[in-house]
């Protein structure tokens, strides 16, 4: 979970200069930033409360996470419960003073900040006993805010999905049928409070209507990627259909379209990709996370190169099924892991491998001197398009 990416190499730089990078795409500038420790301590996961009091909430790589205040960027609370790996931090809706962390220690806790930070409910599959707990590996909650899903690693020769009652912690039943490998993400639908997909480790992208009776009628579609998914990510196709995004472990990006289980776009290697970035070397080119959008039809997302400290970090979109520059991070200093947004503020919010966090500001502002320069149309050959996995 805490690998380092590759680094340390001077073989990567930008191919275009400052100057030109400043008149084409949006700066982004150090807003503020805060170092979490003297020790070396990863910064996995993030999650923003978009309410009155803005707080900040980071898993961290010593199994602890940790709540910080916006505005001060003093240290509110220290949550430690869990032993393993922590896997997801998520706000809960609507709550600022509510977090939900899971771990592979098998666990889903509920914080609550105003109860002296205590754990007030805690999600597990207990069914062989609390010393053979599933490690959790990912999970979402739904959009009504009454059912959470969590993905599993690999559990004597199973990949489990896992459904409990988000208000009493009941164990309301799981899935083990449709994935082979380690489940990496898992995520509802924004608005579809039924709908949930899922990564892996297999390759697959599945697309599941919990609503459904079993496990068999509850498959929708199943997109083969041919790689192995890191995360994904929900938006709405042109044509106003339902799309997937994922990120693989190899560094390359798909877009997929659900209805009729085909790319939405080519798929975007890792070549490309640094093609896009601008920079001379894709071998320390690396993606972060997707970032939300205003528009439900764009995909935007970090990708950053491992050369040096790690100082590259930008920007890209899909825009029209074409991957676009848009913005650059200027005094960045991590290899970032993270990355979250508090849109009533205009801030980005990243954190990593050297341990802070940095909010970012932009000016807003591209004057899109030559878009014909800053866009790379992909090309690759995909085949075994929608296999199902079984």
């Amino acid at each position: 979970m805490t690998e380092d990416l590759n680094t340390n190499s001077d073989e990567d730089a930008d191919i275009v200069s400052d100057s030109e990078s400043a008149q084409s795409l949006i700066q982004y500038y150090v807003e503020q930033e805060r170092s979490l420790s003297l020790q070396r301590t990863y910064i996995l996961h993030m999650s923003c409360s978009q309410g009155v009091a803005d707080k900040l909430f980071l898993g961290l790589s010593n199994c602890t996470s940790v709540v910080y205040d916006i505005e001060t960027l003093s240290k509110v609370a220290c949550l430690s419960g869990h032993d393993r790996t922590i896997t997801g931090v998520k706000v809960g809706a609507g709550e600022d003073d509510v977090v939900f962390t899971s771990s592979l220690d098998g666990t889903i806790k509920l914080w609550d900040l105003r109860l002296h930070n205590n754990m007030v409910r805690e999600y597990k599959d207990a069914s062989e006993g609390d010393d053979k707990l599933k490690p959790i590996s990912s999970f979402d909650i739904s959009s009504k805010k009454t059912v959470i899903a969590a993905g599993t690693e690999l559990f004597d020769g199973d990949a489990f999905m896992l459904f409990w009652d988000a208000r009493s912690s009941k164990l309301l039943g799981g899935y083990w049928e449709s994935h082979r490998d380690d489940i990496t993400h898992i995520q509802f639908h924004p608005s579809k409070k039924d709908w949930l997909a899922t990564g892996s480790t297999d390759g697959l992208m599945n697309v599941f209507d919990i609503s459904e009776c079993s496990e068999d009628d509850a498959l929708l579609y199943s997109m083969n990627t041919e790689s192995s998914v890191d995360k994904l990510q929900w938006f709405m196709c042109l044509n106003e259909v339902d799309g997937l995004s994922c990120i693989t472990h190899t560094q390359d990006l798909q877009v997929w379209e659900t209805d009729g289980v085909i790319p939405y776009a080519k798929h975007m290697q890792r070549d490309i990709i640094a093609k896009v970035m601008h920079r001379t070397s894709s071998d320390y080119c690396y993606l972060v996370d997707f970032l939300p959008e205003d528009s439900d039809d764009e995909v935007s997302l970090l990708a950053g190169s491992t050369a040096g400290k790690g100082e590259c970090l930008k920007m890209l979109k899909v825009q029209k099924k074409t991957l676009t520059p848009v913005a650059v991070f200027n005094g960045n200093k991590q290899i970032v892991r993270s990355c979250c947004s508090i849109k009533q503020k205009n801030l980005l919010v990243t954190g990593g491998e050297s341990g802070f966090f940095t909010l970012w500001k932009s000016d807003g502002l591209s004057q899109n001197i030559s878009a014909a320069s800053l866009k790379v149309k992909t090309k690759s050959k995909h085949s075994s398009v929608g296999k199902k996995p079984y």
